[in-house]
């Protein structure tokens, strides 16, 4: 395994990387910065990132979308030396881009993670974790424990797709013997979780729950107080790692200034998220339209919009995350639809349309580079999310559906259609 390969897949390996130190101490120093110091370090960061997009021939009021850069990767690319973590994405969209991340990009995002994490006083270094998010850990078919593994002696990950009542019993006891400090959870299976707890088919007691990837609505915050007896930190992200923001445990969310660039376009009475990362020397994210919008920003007056952006007013959350995952009529979950066609070439796209309580039609846009190993591959990583139990079939457009947004989700229920 390279270094690239070890940094990105290993948190304890980021953390070993020499300047994460530095970058822990840059979190703290920006949270302590006014206004002021705020502008002038983001402008510092800018003149640098400027100078650069006009060498790749984009003017200073350029927006830069994932259009851009799938359609000229080479423009955006920068021939930076040294290790380099790649990655495909579709996101919400179902749209693949490739990314190119510096390793001091992906250890600044650990930093930063670990300092929103420590604020919330849980040292994320030495804590046990317990994880349910997309970890494909068995077939979804096979329902016999364990629904789990354990990644080190820290770290307990759990299968989302096992997560029902059920298997409840036997997870409560796999969690209740690991007594993690930290949750970390996709929403949806927090909302299972919350709700087996309830019941009393689960008995644990963490001192954090972490979620991201996915709209949590702002009841879930005082829910995770009440039942758990801890705060819940949501945090935001996406696949280009162009800016950041957390929310405190009342759901109200502030940007990292030193992580990015953050500008909140308004356009048709909605704020669209552009972002500049500082941090990453491989690939030119410049104003990069992310696709989100914000919440509870819509009556703000554009002096507080630059407050929002440099981290010094709150907002509501990211808009358009919701609806994601699928639910079937037995209680089981399907989630992860984004990472079935990564990295599957041939494909401008891949989207999953509900027809019906137990069928799914994957619809296909083909590329240039498309093949039948393209077919085969994506219906290879079907089998790892999707029980056999669901009916599926391939179908093929020239253009991805749209929602009344004009957004092309990778997941949508078109049962009520």
């Amino acid at each position: 395994m390279s270094l690239a390969q070890r940094v990105r897949s290993s948190s304890s390996a980021r953390r070993l990387f020499p300047l994460y130190g530095s970058y822990r101490r840059l979190c703290a120093q920006a949270d302590e910065m006014d206004r002021e110091e705020r502008l002038e370090f983001r402008a510092g960061q800018l003149r640098r990132l400027t100078r650069l997009a006009e060498r790749c021939g984009l003017p200073a009021d350029a927006i830069s979308t994932k259009a851009d850069l799938r359609g000229d990767p080479a423009r955006y690319r920068r021939l930076v030396p040294g290790p380099v973590s790649r990655a495909a994405t579709g996101g919400t969209t179902g749209v693949p881009l490739h990314v190119e991340r510096s390793l001091a990009n992906v250890v600044f995002e650990q930093a930063t993670i670990d300092h929103v994490i420590d604020r919330c006083g849980v040292d994320a270094r030495s804590a046990r974790v317990a994880v349910f998010r997309g970890d494909n850990i068995k077939p979804p078919d096979d329902q016999t424990s364990p629904f789990w593994r354990d990644d080190g002696p820290s770290r307990r990950v759990f299968s989302t797709i096992h997560l029902n009542r059920r298997n409840a019993p036997q997870i409560g006891v796999a969690l209740a013997e690991f007594r993690p400090d930290i949750l970390a959870c996709y929403p949806s299976s927090l909302a299972l979780l919350l709700e087996y707890v309830r019941n009393g088919l689960v008995d644990v007691t963490p001192r954090l729950v972490v979620t991201s990837s996915e709209h949590v609505p702002t009841s879930v915050f005082a829910d995770v107080l009440s039942v758990l007896g801890c705060p819940l930190l949501d945090y935001y992200g996406q696949a280009e790692r162009v800016c950041f923001a957390s929310a405190d445990q009342y759901g109200r969310y502030r940007f990292r200034h030193e992580y990015g660039a953050v500008r909140l376009d308004r356009r048709a009475g909605e704020h669209h998220v552009l972002g500049t990362p500082f941090h990453n020397s491989r690939q030119l994210f410049y104003r990069y339209d992310t696709g989100d919008t914000t919440a509870g920003t819509a009556a703000m007056a554009d002096q507080d919009l630059r407050l929002v952006e440099l981290g010094l007013l709150t907002f509501d959350g990211i808009g358009g995350r919701s609806g994601q995952n699928m639910e079937l009529p037995d209680g089981r979950w399907i989630m992860g639809f984004s990472q079935i066609a990564r990295s599957v070439p041939g494909m401008n796209s891949v989207q999953f349309v509900r027809t019906g309580d137990w069928s799914i039609d994957v619809l296909v846009v083909k590329g240039s580079a498309f093949s039948p190993s393209s077919l085969e591959a994506v219906a290879k990583n079907l089998t790892l999310k999707i029980p056999s139990d669901i009916e599926w079939r391939f179908t093929f457009a020239d253009a991805p559906l749209r929602s009344g947004s004009g957004k092309a989700l990778v997941y949508n229920d078109a049962r009520a259609r």
